[in-house]
């Protein structure tokens, strides 16, 4: 991860960037900064793979306009746009675990004290396997 900083004649900071194989990326915060002279942020853009990229918030946020940006794989979206792509992936990535969990006949962690009373009820062997007879 190549980190880039940009300065102001004064020498102070007028951007910051991020990079990885010679394209803007940062997994842990935004890849490129924007400063007024004042050292005061200006815009904040995430990127992943050289594309506007971020699914916990807008991609882009310009503090001097106040508006956000909604990017995913470098596609542009509205806040509603936004909000329907997070709900529609959650769920797939939920109905994916819950698949995923039915074939190893494991229960996801998290789950395990919302269920286990009635799940033990349905199925006492696949509860406490100890109760199956070889």
């Amino acid at each position: 991860m190549d980190h880039k900083i940009t300065y102001y004649e004064d020498g102070s900071k007028n951007s910051e960037y991020w990079y990885q194989n010679g394209k803007l990326h940062r997994l842990d915060g935004p890849a490129a900064i924007y400063y007024d002279n004042s050292s005061n942020k200006l815009s904040e853009s995430w990127y992943q793979n050289g594309q506007l990229h971020r699914l916990d918030g807008p991609a882009v946020i310009d503090y001097y306009t106040c508006e956000n940006y909604y990017y995913i794989n470098g596609k542009g979206l509205t806040k509603e746009q936004f909000k329907l792509y997070l709900n529609t992936y959650v769920k797939q990535i939920k109905t994916e675990l819950n698949l995923y969990f039915n074939d190893v006949n494991l229960i996801p962690i998290v789950t395990v004290n919302a269920i286990l009373p009635k799940y033990a009820l349905d199925n006492p062997i696949r509860a406490n396997p100890s109760l199956a007879t070889t």
